[in-house]
């Protein structure tokens, strides 16, 4: 998938973050004095510095980190009440949103050996949940996200890596996940030739985690995000190809960045994701092969 950057206005998002709040309130999820509100509080902050065009002030002397999860994060709030914003009531995944409020701010106060990163991990499964609906595909489940193209049903197990020795472990963790989810299908004889896909996030692992990148154009965004997905790819492969199981199709890894562009003049939202096929054509799996191949295509061409 191309790496893509949204030319969104600041004041944009805080008014469809004010939306995203009026849905959640409506639903039943608070959202104050957690971590929505405080996303909110730090769009406030970065749309007075743009009113005064002093974006650059405000990268110079304010918490990188801060602007970095409140851009992000504000889109994956944006993104899901876009793909969900009109469920029916029984269909809205109430539990998973209100865990996706709760929790520290920043991931460095994050701590795995507390189960503190519940919270944003649910936020990663939704988002990406989200961008598979936004894609036109239809979202059937949550757990981590079920969803149906050209007739063949796909479970999606969702990792969000916090270190390099843990790579292996999380890859192996969520292929067990799906083991056990299919083999519950077929016990309650459900879809018995359901596929698999694992999606790992890396933001944590790249060195760029709640930095703010800075390239000349546009233009210089795209190689950039692809470099370090691909180098990621490269690198831990063998973690995934390993598996000897037709049922496991593909990879996607996914990076998001905050940067400032400066030709443009904007501080954005940068993101990649990349999809390693493990279907392989010569292996008599020409039709997974090429589902893979169709929602790449639907993911590139999504605004997701």
């Amino acid at each position: 998938m191309s790496a893509t950057f949204r030319k969104i206005d600041f004041d944009t998002i805080r008014e469809r973050l004010q939306e995203t709040e009026v849905w959640l309130n409506g639903v039943g999820i608070k959202t104050d004095e957690n971590r929505f509100s405080a996303i909110v509080e730090q769009l406030n902050t970065i749309c007075d510095y743009k009113a005064k065009a002093k974006i650059q002030e405000l990268v110079d002397h304010f918490d990188n980190e801060l602007l970095w999860y409140a851009l992000l994060e504000s889109h994956a709030f944006l993104d899901i009440h876009k793909a969900f914003g009109k469920l029916k009531n029984h269909q809205i995944p109430r539990s998973k949103l209100t865990e996706i409020i709760k929790g520290s701010f920043l991931p460095k106060d994050e701590d795995t050996e507390t189960q503190n990163t519940q919270s944003r991990n649910t936020l990663f499964e939704l988002q990406m949940a989200a961008k598979i609906n936004i894609a036109g595909i239809n979202v059937i489940g949550f757990d981590d996200v079920d969803f149906v193209l050209d007739e063949q049903t796909f479970n999606v197990q969702c990792k969000r890596i916090h270190s390099l020795k843990r790579i292996k472990d999380n890859v192996q963790k969520a292929y067990e996940q799906i083991q056990y989810r299919l083999k519950a299908n077929e016990k309650q004889k459900a879809d018995k030739k359901q596929k698999a896909i694992i999606c790992i996030s890396i933001d944590k692992l790249t060195e760029k985690d709640g930095k703010i990148l800075r390239v000349k154009t546009d233009k210089d965004v795209g190689p950039e995000m692809v470099r370090i997905t691909s180098a990621f790819i490269e690198a831990n492969r063998e973690c995934w190809h390993n598996y000897i199981d037709i049922r496991l199709i593909a990879v996607f890894v996914y990076f998001q960045a905050a940067a400032i562009i400066e030709d443009l003049n904007i501080l954005t939202r940068c993101q990649q994701l990349e999809i390693d096929p493990i279907a392989n054509p010569e292996y008599l799996q020409y039709r997974e092969f090429i589902l893979i191949t169709d929602l790449v295509k639907k993911l590139q061409n999504s605004e997701g």
